[in-house]
């Protein structure tokens, strides 16, 4: 219909309406464990009667990430050599709910309108912590670093949607008219902390140094 001519490209969707009547929907869910518990849930139901024809569906989900390290470093110098011995455990929670609704108004069999919403919450938390051992080969020199880093967040997206769709002729000539409102919403927060003590114990193994207070 369009000639290949260009970089950009035209997709053309066209939704199937709801034809069955009265209510049907289905629900489902599933469980995730990688060292934290994940879940995912949700349904959806429609409902059609006469020239209404309505929707809703509703999704939940809580992803997470669990990522273990160890590093191990050499930093060799002219006079000492610096060992860089690291253990890290990072911890992220991501809550992802999300609602949408809408209904459909048929005019006649040409003309229809119709509204709907969107609503969206994402919420992350995220919590990394690092012990850090270094050591020169001078006991009176060797330190633990303890360090947190914590990092929270919510974003929400709201939608809201009324539309119009109109068929002219025969040939499939249409009209379309869409009028949207979006709000959006970003807000996070981060703190770092940072703990050093001096080990002067050269007989203190690294995880002893690791597990005492």
């Amino acid at each position: 219909k369009y000639d290949a001519e260009g970089t950009a490209g035209i997709i053309n969707i066209n939704l199937k309406k709801n034809d069955l009547t009265g209510i049907n929907g289905s629900v489902y869910g599933g469980l995730q464990y990688n060292g934290l518990h994940g879940f995912s849930g949700g349904g959806n139901i429609n409902y059609k009667k006469g020239k209404w024809s309505s929707f809703a569906n509703l999704d939940v989900a809580r992803r997470t990430q669990l990522r273990i390290a160890t590093f191990t470093r050499l930093f060799k110098g002219e006079e000492l050599s610096t060992n860089f011995d690291q253990d890290a455990r990072e911890e992220g929670i991501r809550d992802i709910p999300t609602l949408r609704l809408g209904t459909d108004y048929d005019i006649n069999k040409k003309h229809s309108v119709g509204v709907m919403a969107n609503l969206m919450l994402f919420r992350a938390d995220n919590d990394f912590r690092t012990d850090t051992y270094l050591r020169n080969g001078i006991a009176q020199q060797d330190s633990l670093t303890s360090a947190t880093n914590l990092i929270n967040g919510s974003f929400y997206n709201t939608t809201f949607n009324a539309h119009y769709s109109g068929k002219l002729d025969t040939l499939g000539t249409t009209l379309t008219a869409d009028l949207d409102y979006v709000a959006l919403h970003d807000k996070r927060e981060a703190e770092f902390i940072n703990y050093t003590k001096a080990v002067s114990d050269p007989g203190l193994g690294r995880l002893d140094l690791l597990t005492s207070e």
